[in-house]
């Protein structure tokens, strides 16, 4: 993610210059709670600095409070950001945006980046959100059809495709509904792979019968969301 997705996140390009000053000349020390499933060192250092250009300099007006885990851990380290009483909290993915929706229904709750949260009861609408979230979407899934079709394209050839997911992440049920008939429609053969641990690529999936399939992966990461 850009630093101009962030600055839209967190107010938008025409406050900027308002924002800048009541940070400037306010002495509150503010605090944001910021929950992943990992760390990603670009997210981290676009958020940081367009904060920084706001002019909440985290360690003189503004502290972060991180916290990183999976699906079992999610909540409660919602809960206890929760407890901190932050200013506001950014979620990066789906599972913390869901997490967060049910640690809080009052403090801000920023979405950098999460699939379909009107399909996952996140948000009302895309138009009119409500309640205390907002934020970016993936919209993913409305793209599922043309990755396949570029894959299709550039592997000649292309009959099997192992789709790595992680079954805890209920996005990624949403989003093999979409892969499956998008790559029969193709010619094409897909095997779901549930997957817990990125480390796994696709030369273990061959013991599991993925054998001369082509990898076509979502949520890997160092920790699959």
């Amino acid at each position: 993610m850009r630093r101009r997705e962030f600055i839209t996140l967190l107010g938008g390009t025409t406050a900027t210059w308002p924002l800048t000053v009541r940070a400037q000349q306010s002495s509150k020390i503010y605090r944001l709670g910021y929950l992943a499933p990992a760390p990603i060192p670009h997210l981290i250092r676009a958020l940081v600095s367009t904060l920084r250009e706001l002019g909440y300099v985290e360690g003189k007006n503004l502290k972060i409070e991180y916290r990183y885990g999976g699906s079992e851990t999610l909540d409660s380290l919602a809960a206890e950001l929760v407890e901190l009483h932050p200013d506001a909290i950014v979620t990066v993915a789906t599972p913390p945006a869901l997490a967060a929706k049910r640690a809080t229904k009052t403090i801000p709750v920023v979405m950098a980046t999460a699939g379909d949260p009107v399909r996952l009861g996140v948000v009302s609408s895309y138009a009119r959100p409500g309640g205390n979230i907002t934020g970016v979407t993936l919209y993913s899934t409305e793209l599922t059809a043309k990755r396949l079709e570029l894959l299709n394209e550039a592997v000649p050839g292309l009959r099997r495709i192992a789709f790595l997911a992680n079954g805890k992440n209920i996005y990624n049920k949403f989003l093999w509904e979409e892969t499956e008939p998008a790559a029969r429609a193709l010619g094409l053969e897909p095997q779901l792979f549930n997957m817990q641990r990125a480390r796994r690529s696709c030369r273990n999936l061959r013991r599991n019968g993925a054998e001369g399939s082509e990898c076509f992966g979502r949520s890997i990461r160092r920790s699959v969301q």
